[in-house]
């Protein structure tokens, strides 16, 4: 096993890579970006920064049933495997411990029979599908809150946000090829689209009491600056967690969530196409699929993808979502944080399909995953007693994703905090607090 250390807390004045062979200009259009009507808006408070010269035009390639390589597996953040088998019946369950102390881990990133997983330590392990043994580990040694920050795989990259940089490893032996720098106090993890990295940054502006979000568009291969857009809310107004607002990539936009508001840029130059201004806070990342965007406040939310307009909103019983839709076979899903609930909506229509819902306190940290046959989720229950200690039920669970119906329910042993699930082929892969990796498979006919 390698094992490499970095020290990323050294002057980052040139990380950024403003290479004076590009033409740099500037555009700025001053208007409100939060105003008060629930509709597509043409005008912001924003300042984009695009750097001329060649832009990646590869085409991603075709994921396969054994990859899931990023938050939500995809560009468009569905959380959708269509070509895997899932677990359909009671799994067996084989958990790993990754590291010894109890710490968070990241959701996987899963290619080419090796997993990749960011710890609370800033640790960065690449692990044998088959075997778990760690193939090489690389220390960062900086701030990588693992709250939710997900790897991402580009072609030949490995992608690490932190609280003030993103790392680009090579996944075949943990080198560091680049390091992109900004200015700011937190960060999204990285979506991967025909050769550009998309996230999204916060810091605090004190000339305007509130805090300024910034989108980048990094080329994959070298860190250089494509193009950044910056974004002021109104005076006093404050983001929900950036970690959680992973941008969404389709069809030449890059949509990115704000305080309430969703964002679509062009992804060649970071102007802005239109804004959807919500009622309510959208602290999560946005889901494409069928010519929308799903997103949700206190309600379910399907935005045309085209126009910014608003398609349907759909009232559920939620204080708050837990991170943002999943979507597979023309049905779009939501989960509640404050107690497992999980709503299926038709998403064309949104109409309540079916819904599932567990009577005790508790909740789901993290998305759904999703097979064209099956839902899959982890979630928190606590079982209050008269008298004696309550007892903690961590538990993951599979639904048909058509009729609703359970296809199993299983306790695992886990420390309370999942994150997001990973299925490829016929194995489920969920992670959190705690420092394990569970894999979940179909039993053997032994």
């Amino acid at each position: 096993m390698k094992e490499k250390k970095y020290n990323n807390k050294r002057k980052k004045s040139n990380k950024n890579r403003l290479n004076s062979s590009r033409r740099t200009f500037l555009i700025s259009i001053s208007a409100g970006l939060y105003v008060s009507t629930t509709a597509a808006s043409h005008s912001a408070d924003h300042t984009v920064t695009a750097l001329s010269g060649p832009q990646q035009t590869a085409q991603p390639s075709q994921l396969g049933a054994d990859d899931w390589p990023s938050f939500q597996r995809d560009t468009r953040n569905t959380g959708h495997n269509a070509g895997a088998v899932g677990v359909l019946e009671e799994p067996e369950t084989n958990s790993t411990k990754i590291v010894d102390s109890n710490l968070r881990l990241s959701a996987t990133a899963i290619r080419n029979d090796s997993i990749y997983l960011v710890g609370e330590n800033s640790v960065v392990q690449k692990i044998d599908q088959s075997t778990k043994e760690v193939e090489w580990t690389a220390d960062l040694g900086t701030d990588y809150d693992s709250y939710d920050p997900n790897p991402s795989l580009g072609s030949s990259t490995l992608l690490i946000s932190g609280t003030d940089m993103v790392t680009a490893l090579d996944p075949s032996d943990g080198d560091v090829r680049w390091e992109y720098g900004f200015s700011g106090d937190e960060a999204s993890s990285v979506t991967v689209g025909n050769g550009v990295a998309y996230l999204k940054t916060i810091r605090e502006s004190r000339s305007r009491n509130g805090e300024l979000g910034t989108f980048h568009a990094v080329d994959v291969e070298t860190g250089d600056l494509l193009w950044r857009t910056s974004f002021s809310p109104s005076s006093g107004q404050v983001s929900p967690s950036t970690r959680t607002q992973i941008p969404a990539v389709a069809d030449g936009v890059a949509y990115f969530t704000g305080l309430n508001t969703l964002n679509a840029l062009d992804v060649e130059t970071g102007e802005e196409l239109w804004t959807y201004t919500a009622r309510d806070l959208i602290g999560h990342a946005p889901t494409v699929a069928n010519g929308n965007v799903y997103v949700h406040g206190l309600n379910a939310l399907a935005i045309d993808a085209t126009e910014g307009t608003k398609v349907w909103e759909t009232e559920l019983d939620a204080r708050m979502f837990a991170r943002s839709p999943a979507v597979a076979n023309g049905i779009v899903f939501y989960i509640n944080i404050n107690h497992p609930t999980l709503w299926a909506l038709d998403a064309k229509t949104g109409e309540m399909l079916w819904t599932f819902e567990k009577e005790c306190d508790g909740g789901v940290t993290s998305a759904p995953a999703l097979t064209s046959d099956a839902v899959y989720m982890a979630y928190r229950c606590y079982h209050r007693r008269p008298s004696g200690p309550t007892h903690i039920d961590d538990r993951v669970q599979a639904w048909d994703l058509e009729s609703g119906c359970c296809l199993w329910s299983k306790a695992v042993a886990h420390d309370g905090y999942w994150q997001a699930p990973a299925v490829v082929n016929d194995t489920l892969y969920v992670t959190g607090r705690g420092g394990e990796l569970h894999e979940l498979t179909n039993q053997s006919d032994d």
